[in-house]
């Protein structure tokens, strides 16, 4: 079973060292620190949806997904980059 869970700041260290792994640190180009402040700040502010999603009851990615009320400096029918999940 695929579920998808509200991202907490609980979550953050499981996503900083999913970050940090080897295959993953081969495509993301970003700061780890960077990544995971964006992810609390969104986390305080509420102004991103942030999942863990978890299989068969096991954490497995994360997803953040844009507020419809976000600025995000593009037009309501361009497609988010942040659309897309990241599997750990």
């Amino acid at each position: 079973m695929i579920e998808f869970e509200p991202l907490r700041e609980d979550d953050l260290p499981l996503v900083r060292d999913w970050l940090g792994r080897e295959h993953v640190r081969r495509w993301w180009r970003d700061p780890i620190e960077e990544a995971i402040d964006k992810r609390r700040q969104g986390i305080e502010e509420g102004r991103t949806d942030q999942y863990l999603i978890l299989v068969d009851g096991r954490p497995a990615s994360s997803r953040p997904t844009s507020s419809p009320t976000a600025p995000t400096g593009r037009p309501s029918s361009a497609p988010s980059p942040a659309s897309q999940a990241s599997t750990y």
